[in-house]
């Protein structure tokens, strides 16, 4: 008797413990948001292979491979192109979120599949991601200022968490399977499907 009453509380302490880790663990900051982006810099020997070479495309557009002036460089900048650059990791870009002047970024043709980094750089105006690998658009819903996004060619099959941004004037969903092709703009005209 008292060794399954052992074995029982043992079970529930175990459980107990995992439930708590679990929420402690989704409760969590993700690390790279609160990284910026000169600390990314500094961590480029220990950073995976992907990321790495987003961080090295972002020196090379800033001009120097100083830690400190590429993210003076970066955030005196107001439109950043890292398309055609075979990017897959993106994580550094939420390091972005802090360049407050960022108003277009262009990340066409490379390999994202993930753009949940990039739902902080809350002043994008301009965003375009066409030619990438996206599934999931539902970041894209905290980016109210954007006006102008581009996502032809990607895997795209739900566009539902953009109609709530209300100051977009166009909008290129083209080459995507959208199950349902609502266009979120007054002006049917300004949505390609």
């Amino acid at each position: 008797m008292m060794a399954v009453f052992t074995v029982r509380l043992t079970c529930a302490l175990a459980i107990a413990i995992y439930s708590s880790g679990v929420r402690a663990i989704a409760q969590t900051p993700q690390p790279h948001l609160e990284r910026s982006f000169t600390q990314w810099c500094r961590q480029l020997p220990n950073l995976s292979a992907e990321a790495r070479h987003t961080v090295e495309t972002l020196l090379i557009q800033a001009g120097t491979e100083d830690c400190e002036q590429a993210t003076q460089e970066l955030s005196r900048r107001n439109q950043i192109n890292l398309s055609f650059n075979q990017i897959s990791n993106i994580e550094p870009l939420a390091a972005l979120s802090k360049l407050t002047r960022l108003i277009l970024l262009k990340l066409s043709h490379n390999q994202i599949q993930d753009i949940s980094p990039i739902a902080e750089i809350a002043n994008l105006q301009e965003l375009v991601l066409e030619n990438n690998q996206i599934m999931d658009i539902s970041p894209l819903a905290k980016l109210n200022q954007l006006t102008w996004l581009f996502l032809r060619n990607n895997q795209i099959t739900d566009m539902s968490s953009l109609l709530e941004l209300s100051n977009l004037i166009w909008l290129d969903l083209q080459e995507n399977a959208i199950a349902q092709p609502r266009c979120p703009i007054n002006r049917s005209d300004a949505c390609l499907f």
